[in-house]
């Protein structure tokens, strides 16, 4: 089928849109993600009342090792989430598209090599989080 009926149209619309949100539900949560995490690491690191805090009470630490493992958990999940929606409308688009070479869609199609350096970023920010929380009960607060 080409693009050229109106009710394809109107599908291919629909979807492109839906694209388009995922796109920027994915882009929203990364960055979302990444604010919490440098502003954890930087009130964490500036502020020695936490680090002392955390040192002084185990209990408080290791409910915030679990709860940054649990967002971390999460965040992957949404990452691949997002990324397989992406997948599947972008194939669905393709069905009803087939035969037409131009594919203005592709822009809001989350790509796996950039999926891939966010989720690395992320990933990075994270296993520093849970070093700088889980560190402060091994060693003496300076």
């Amino acid at each position: 089928m080409i693009c050229d009926g109106t009710s394809e149209t109107l599908i291919i619309e629909i979807l492109l849109d839906a694209l388009k949100a995922n796109k920027q539900h994915h882009i929203g949560m990364i960055n979302l993600t990444m604010t919490l995490q440098i502003v954890a690491i930087g009130w964490f690191i500036s502020v020695k009342d936490a680090r002392t805090y955390l040192h002084e009470h185990k209990s408080v630490r290791l409910f915030g090792l679990a709860c940054i493992m649990l967002l971390m958990f999460l965040h992957y999940a949404m990452l691949k989430s997002t990324f397989s929606l992406s997948s599947e409308i972008s194939e669905e688009i393709q069905k009803i598209c087939e035969g037409d070479s131009f594919k203005p869609f592709s822009f809001f199609v989350l790509e796996k090599s950039k999926v891939f350096f966010r989720a690395l970023f992320t990933l990075i920010l994270f296993l520093l989080l849970l070093y700088l929380v889980y560190g402060t009960g091994s060693r003496k607060i300076v």
